[in-house]
């Protein structure tokens, strides 16, 4: 079974961060979900 953590860690850190992301992966997760969003500045 492959797990997802959902917009990285999201109860471990701020949800959509690299933080997030680096707690799902230390965790053990597979692969992660996360929003994203193309701005023009």
């Amino acid at each position: 079974m492959q797990l997802f953590a959902h917009r990285g860690a999201g109860k471990m850190a701020p949800e959509n961060t690299l933080l997030a992301l680096r707690q799902g992966a230390a965790a053990g997760f597979g692969a992660v979900e996360f929003d994203a969003s193309a701005l023009l500045s």
